[in-house]
């Protein structure tokens, strides 16, 4: 059921003409380990693992293809049994893929160790599909989602592949909504902050994109969210979310007419099972409140009352296993 935070705003049933989103980036065959145990240094521990999808991409893709949103997914996978059962699953689930199979390597593998609390006690990725993919990977992207509005993209990918896939959005005049992805790889986004309409950091990586920048907004580094806020929009950023974990998410709106406001929401209380696509699932949940009210470059809408959505599709996945709780629907979370 909705939140109570949505009582009031509650939209209506989706048209049978779907509202369209192009997702770019990271695609992995997920292993998940839950371990019925804390996970200990040079020993093994008894655990229930699980295989699905997975990449930030793709869970946004996901979870928004349970949302009724239209979704076209792009990326690079190998061309192996993995690239199979991905594309697969996503074309049971009504997502269409366009995928670049580079047969001399192998799809991205991504390993999560969890401890019986949900938390994640260590993780390894093999992305380098992705992050050696050609250029031409990212070409003509408004072609191959023509009804798209809105693009979706992870810093997954290189900084010469954002500069390519945000100079493409400015010229197609689509809404871009990215995800910093983690610490390491945040400051890839740099060059393409005023391409991006709404960037969505978790607190870490708020602040390691600020410091990345080497003439810094001031001679002190901020501290606190509302300062990474307004740090970033010094930098350029538009309008941002700032996740961390229980805590208030910190938000910046910046409207048509230049003009900004800063806001909180506290997330609802969750008995967390999962944290693995917990964050991508409060992307996809805003990204379709947003895409479901409907997009226009003469209107702004509430980024606070869309955030509310984003924020009850994350506590249904961290009830559930996997990153993308089977539960979650159009009719319950806007219902």
């Amino acid at each position: 059921m909705p939140s109570p935070e949505h009582q009031g705003s509650s939209l209506t049933t989706p048209k049978t003409q779907l509202p369209e989103a192009l997702c770019i980036g990271a695609i992995h065959w997920d292993t998940i380990a839950h371990a019925e145990q804390k996970v200990l240094r040079e020993t093994s521990t008894p655990s229930k693992l699980k295989q699905k999808a997975g990449g930030v991409a793709t869970n946004v893709a996901r979870a928004l293809a349970r949302l009724d949103v239209s979704v076209t997914l792009l990326g690079a996978t190998g061309n192996d049994p993995a690239a199979k059962a991905i594309e697969d699953q996503l074309q049971a689930e009504s997502i269409k893929t366009c995928f670049s199979k580079r047969s001399s390597f192998a799809t991205g593998q991504y390993l999560a160790l969890h401890d019986p609390d949900g938390g994640l006690a260590a993780a390894c990725v093999d992305d380098a599909v992705l992050r050696t993919a050609p250029f031409s990977t990212f070409d003509g992207l408004a072609d191959k989602a023509p009804g798209a509005k809105l693009w979706f993209v992870d810093a997954n990918l290189t900084e010469e592949h954002l500069e390519h896939v945000g100079a493409q959005a400015r010229d197609a005049k689509v809404r871009l909504i990215a995800d910093g992805v983690s610490r390491a790889k945040v400051a890839r986004l740099k060059r393409i902050l005023k391409d991006i309409h709404l960037l969505v950091l978790n607190y870490d990586e708020a602040e390691a994109l600020v410091g990345s920048f080497e003439n810094t907004v001031s001679n002190r580094h901020p501290h606190g969210p509302r300062e990474l806020l307004e740090a970033l929009g010094t930098l350029g950023a538009n309008s941002i979310l700032i996740t961390n974990g229980s805590k208030p998410v910190h938000g910046r709106q910046k409207f048509a007419n230049g003009e900004t406001i800063l806001f909180e929401r506290t997330p609802p209380s969750a008995n967390i099972v999962d944290v693995t696509g917990a964050g991508d699932s409060l992307i996809a949940g805003t990204i379709a409140s947003m895409l479901h009210q409907g997009l226009s470059a003469q209107s702004d809408k509430d980024l606070k009352a869309q955030l509310s959505y984003g924020l009850e599709a994350a506590r249904l996945t961290l009830e559930t296993t996997g990153a993308v709780s089977e539960s979650l629907s159009f009719k319950l979370l806007f219902g």
